[in-house]
């Protein structure tokens, strides 16, 4: 009956970690209402970490093109890979418009500064990335309440811990972006292996004019390879 239902949707897993500069957002306060226990901390990896194996980053339309342009989104990516099992990007638009450009202006190919182009990239780099799409924050918290139904509570202290010390900042902190984002497009480099190389190229021009056994100890053989053939591949007309 409805006394049963009421207990068991009290049982359900109901905590999750907050970043704290989420609460300038309303989504907190939906959360709040829609009966979850939020817990506030300082993360370094993800907005949200709903379980010890997920965690999400949340962005706007406008903030999904803004962290794109300065290669935020690629950096945050890739720690979330590396501290969770499952990390999400979730896309959350204001309840009006719900595409991130017309139909007609999607490329049928490959196109650099074309937000579609680059959401496919990124998900090329991290497979393991699922992108959640929320049409307002309501729906986001629809999507919360279904994946926390599935999952147990947060471990508040491992999901602080996660890249403490990261600050913003890393061994490529400073590297220029733009280079960085060209780097994880090319052939043969992933997002484990693009950090050997940035440790230790100067710049993408000079990675292109190294052997292959010089990429070798950077990428592993067989990326090497791919790399090496990319940058020395005849073009013809």
């Amino acid at each position: 009956g409805r006394r049963g239902r009421r207990a068991a949707d009290a049982a359900l897993p109901r905590r999750l970690c907050v970043d704290e500069r989420e609460f300038r957002s309303q989504l907190p306060n939906l959360l709040d209402a829609a009966g979850m226990q939020l817990v506030p901390a300082v993360l370094e990896v993800g907005d949200f970490v709903l379980s010890s194996e997920i965690c999400v980053e949340r962005k706007s339309v406008s903030d999904l093109f803004q962290s794109f342009s300065d290669g935020r989104l690629f950096r945050q990516a890739e720690n979330m890979a590396r501290h969770y099992k499952v990390p999400c990007l979730l896309v959350e638009f204001d309840g009006r418009n719900f595409a991130l450009q017309a139909e007609a202006e999607i490329p049928a190919e490959l196109q650099e500064g074309n937000v579609i182009s680059k959401m496919v990239l990124l998900t090329l780099h991290f497979p393991q990335l699922r992108v959640l799409w929320a049409k307002s924050p309501h729906a986001t918290v629809d999507a919360f309440r279904e994946i926390k139904a599935r999952h147990p509570d947060v471990d508040v202290r491992k999901a602080e811990e996660a890249g403490a010390g990261l600050g913003g900042a890393g061994d490529d902190g400073d590297a220029n972006e733009a280079a960085r984002e060209l780097l994880l497009a090319l052939p043969g480099v992933n997002p484990q292996n693009a950090r050997n190389v940035l440790r230790s190229v100067r710049s993408v021009r000079d990675l292109s004019r190294m052997s292959e056994e010089q990429l070798s100890p950077l990428l592993g053989p067989a990326n090497a390879r791919k790399l090496h053939e990319f940058f020395n591949a005849t073009l013809s007309a």
